[in-house]
């Protein structure tokens, strides 16, 4: 009795501390900023600061990565020159869960954090940066993928001199499951809320409103000075458990995981891992076909069940009707958009980035009535009050580039100098903000979208809208009642 009394007591001294605001989705998830599209993040934070990835755990990542035996087909993995050093590397993004699965774990998540369910992470995603020149210039563009020039969202990728973000990514994902550090990392989330010069709730998940803000004040920096020592208190090798890497070669996206551990000589090392559902293979991948429609078409090579549900086609397949076909892609995409019953550990990766494309394409999805249809869905989840629903499309975040809607098979970082965060990626971040808010009993002062009708309208809109100021209409009209 003295024990659940203390604990109790123990957790309400907590849950007093983070009485300061709610957490919403920009809080969760953080998308460094930049003041051009070819330049370094902001806060600017290398592979090697503080050792991030030890130095033998990346010389393993890259001697597979060099070898990978891909799918037939797949073509050629090409790796920058700057993804070939440490130093090349840089954090784009930061995120936190304090329900991630644990190892094998197919179930879906519970509703409240568990602690033989689900375990908090903090994760980091870093893309390498490097000059364009006549010699690398060609490996840079693979990942362009389009070579239209009338195009807005791809028009003017880089030129020669520019600092570049390539087109790879590495995921990297720490547990920290002592219930103090978890803690800690929580109130240093807070202080981080609390130094943003620009306010986090009702914005849409993007780029980090206060870093962005501080970017370009070009003053004192106290916003990425405590972004960058949360990092070093927390992003440590004793607490990464896992890699993954995403990339492109000159015909297809490769999808790769390993495990983090440490060797009988006590130093740590990286192993690819057999991905889930994908049976028994390391590596994964998928292409996207432009020349059949002006739409994106993914056509997996080693599909499992759900990819293939959700690769786009013209019509329907395998003896479906049209309405057949159109209720398999609909339902397969509510599951893949529902961060509780799917999630890292009971789907491949393809899988979950063909969710983020699909829904984001403006002319499809995110027409009212094609989003209705998506609410609608049995599997689809709820989507919680007190936080943000909405992805930013604002062309205003940086001197001229914006969130590349239609490229958002790209989770959360950045498609050469263009941001991008995907409808999953706000999925998780909603789960994990609405669940910390339940947690610590944080009340949040933003009132939810009364209906579904309003919620897709407000979607539709989105996705015509140019600055923020528009984008902030929106918000205060879905979400106001009348």
């Amino acid at each position: 009795m003295k024990l659940i009394f203390f604990l109790l007591f123990s957790f309400s001294l907590f849950a007093a501390e983070l009485q300061k605001d709610s957490f919403d989705v920009n809080d969760v998830s953080l998308l460094f900023a930049k003041n051009q599209a070819h330049a370094k993040p902001y806060p600017e934070i290398q592979a090697t600061a503080g050792d991030l990835i030890p130095e033998t755990v990346f010389a393993d990542l890259l001697a597979f990565l060099q070898s990978a035996a891909l799918p037939p087909g797949s073509g050629q993995l090409v790796l920058h020159s700057a993804a070939r050093k440490r130093e090349g590397w840089f954090v784009q993004s930061l995120r936190v869960d304090d329900c991630a699965p644990k190892d094998g774990a197919h179930e879906p998540l519970p509703s409240l954090p568990h602690i033989t369910k689900c375990e908090p992470q903090l994760r980091l995603v870093l893309q390498p940066i490097e000059k364009a020149t006549e010699e690398n210039q060609g490996h840079l563009n693979l990942g362009q993928l389009s070579n239209t020039k009338g195009d807005e969202a791809f028009d003017g990728f880089f030129q020669l001199g520019d600092l570049v973000t390539s087109d790879n990514a590495l995921h990297l994902i720490f547990a920290i499951t002592e219930k103090a550090e978890w803690e800690a990392l929580l109130t240093e989330l807070q202080e981080i809320k609390l130094t943003s010069p620009t306010r986090t709730a009702g914005r849409p998940l993007g780029v980090h409103p206060g870093l962005l803000t501080e970017l370009k004040a070009q003053g004192a920096a106290p916003l990425a000075r405590r972004v960058t020592a949360l990092i070093a208190k927390f992003a440590l090798a004793k607490h990464l458990k896992r890699i993954t890497f995403f990339g492109p070669t000159n015909r297809v996206w490769v999808f790769i995981g390993g495990k983090v551990f440490r060797d009988n000589e006590k130093k740590w090392r990286w192993e690819a891992t057999d991905q889930a559902n994908v049976g028994g293979s390391k590596a994964q991948t998928g292409s996207i076909n432009f020349s059949s429609s002006s739409k994106p078409a993914p056509t997996p090579i080693n599909p499992p069940k759900i990819s293939r549900d959700l690769i786009r086609k013209d019509g329907p397949v395998g003896g479906e009707t049209a309405e057949e076909a159109k209720a398999r892609r609909l339902g397969a995409l509510a599951s893949m958009l529902n961060p509780y019953r799917i999630h890292s550990e009971n789907v491949d990766c393809l899988s979950c980035h063909l969710a983020g494309l699909d829904f984001s394409i403006g002319s499809e999805m995110m027409r009212k009535e094609k989003a209705l249809e998506l609410l609608n869905q049995k599997g689809f989840w709820e989507i919680p009050s007190g936080v943000t629903p909405f992805v930013s499309f604002a062309k205003e975040v940086a001197n001229g580039y914006t969130q590349v809607s239609n490229w958002n098979m790209r989770a959360f970082g950045y498609y050469f100098g263009h941001p991008v965060a995907s409808f999953r990626t706000l999925m998780e971040s909603l789960r994990v903000a609405s669940s910390l808010n339940k947690t610590y009993q944080l009340q949040s002062r933003l009132k939810p979208c009364f209906s579904k009708e309003r919620y897709a309208n407000a979607l539709e809109k989105f996705g015509d809208i140019h600055t923020y100021a528009e984008e902030a209409k929106i918000i205060e009209s879905c979400t106001t009642e009348r």
